[in-house]
């Protein structure tokens, strides 16, 4: 099995951010306002490695290989 590198997002903030998460293909599991009571959204980071998250938002980032 090969390990995956993952990296815990947590917005503090009432407010929107937008985090450099580095270049390279990525993926996230978010849980915000907006998934209520539903499973995490999966989101993909920008082409040059962003990811925006809502107002006290929390993700976890997957970095391909």
């Amino acid at each position: 099995t090969t390990a995956s590198k993952r990296m815990l997002l947590i917005n503090k903030k009432n407010s929107i951010s937008t985090v450099a998460v580095g270049s390279g293909g990525c993926s996230a599991q978010v849980v915000d306002s907006t998934t209520n009571q539903s499973p995490p959204t999966v989101v993909q980071c920008t082409e040059n490695g962003t990811l925006v998250l809502l107002p006290y938002a929390t993700a976890v980032v997957k970095f391909s290989n």
